[in-house]
């Protein structure tokens, strides 16, 4: 990997990334532009969700010591989400790097233009990123942009027949909050199960309650607090979450302690940022991952459509040796 700058880098939307490893955020000449505004409309029975984690750019330091710099990757895998054609996508958390900074969020900004001139939604769950720096100063930068985050960092609404939660999994940065989200969660599950026009319920947070990266750990205060209400409920079909740089599936029933119903507990935090180069074997962690694939594992997004009988999922990946997006795996979510 070559750590040279160039004396300036011009960025046009086409070109973002190209060239740029090694560089800081402040070294890449992106143009001034008015704080972006994200629709937080959920669509119609009919549209179809995006699922995507972890969009933030490898700083320099992470670079210096030879971790990816996904740039380019990271704008094929974009423009094959924008082909899509979503309604919605959910950012399931490190939407940035350092979300105190307004060049991070810019760049953010630039990423996104094309899904934001398609009057594209965005809804995200806060990550550990999110929050770095001074957390007020990163807070107004994320509710500048996302107005529906403005009162609390955790929320819910309802798309057709599937009700959909965004919970904020930075324990330490809610503080005070986390028991009052806990019992929040728990109370929105229960209204979700008693009302009949809602067949099946989603959740979204940054930590995974389990994965087999070997860069960050299975996060214990989500597993707590929020995978036994999850289980308990009668309509939950599935919890996504980032972090873990990658795509990992888990299966959860009767056996795990989560019902008599599967349910499924999906990493999709292959959105841009430094993947682990391997994962720990399912044998040894006891955390089988039900997608097989060597590591490091593609840049994905999922993509959901709604019908009758439940949810079809399919995700798309993108490996660094591939210059088209291609189906990865694909599996349903039925309703109760």
């Amino acid at each position: 990997m070559s750590c040279a700058r160039p004396l300036v880098v011009l960025i046009t939307l086409a070109g973002l990334g190209c060239g740029t490893e090694c560089l800081r955020i402040e070294d890449l000449e992106i143009p001034e532009q008015p704080v972006a505004l994200y629709r937080g409309q959920l669509p119609p029975a009919s549209g179809t969700v995006a699922i995507l984690g972890d969009t933030q750019r490898t700083s320099w330091q992470e670079c210096t010591i030879g971790r990816e710099v996904n740039d380019r990757e990271q704008l094929v895998l974009l423009e094959s989400l924008r082909r899509a054609s979503p309604d919605l996508v959910v950012l399931v958390g490190d939407a940035v790097f350092d979300g105190s900074s307004a060049g991070h969020w810019s760049y953010f900004d630039r990423l996104m233009r094309g899904l934001r001139e398609d009057d594209v939604s965005i809804l995200p769950a806060l990550g550990n990123h999110d929050y770095w720096g001074a957390n007020e100063r990163a807070l107004a930068r994320v509710r500048e942009r996302f107005p529906r985050l403005s009162a609390q960092t955790w929320y819910a609404d309802v798309w057709g027949s599937v009700g959909m939660i965004w919970l904020d999994s930075n324990v330490a940065d809610v503080g005070d909050g986390w028991d009052a989200q806990r019992r929040w969660f728990e109370t929105t599950l229960a209204d979700f199960d008693a009302r009949p026009e809602v067949r099946g319920v989603l959740v979204f947070l940054h930590h995974p309650p389990y994965t087999n990266s070997t860069v960050i750990a299975p996060d214990e205060a989500v597993r707590s607090a929020f995978v036994g209400p999850f289980c308990d409920s009668h309509k939950t079909l599935a919890m996504f979450s980032g972090h873990a740089h990658g795509y990992e599936r888990f299966e959860r029933g009767a056996a795990e302690g989560c019902g008599a119903r599967t349910r499924q507990l999906i990493v999709s935090g292959g959105g841009g940022g430094p993947r682990p180069s391997s994962l720990r074997q399912g044998a040894e962690t006891g955390q089988q991952d039900a997608f097989v694939s060597p590591a490091p594992r593609p840049f994905n997004y999922v993509l959901l459509t709604q019908s009758e009988r439940g949810l079809s999922a399919r995700v798309v990946g993108l490996d660094s040796a591939e210059r088209e997006t291609r189906e990865i795996e694909r599996y349903e979510l039925a309703f109760e």
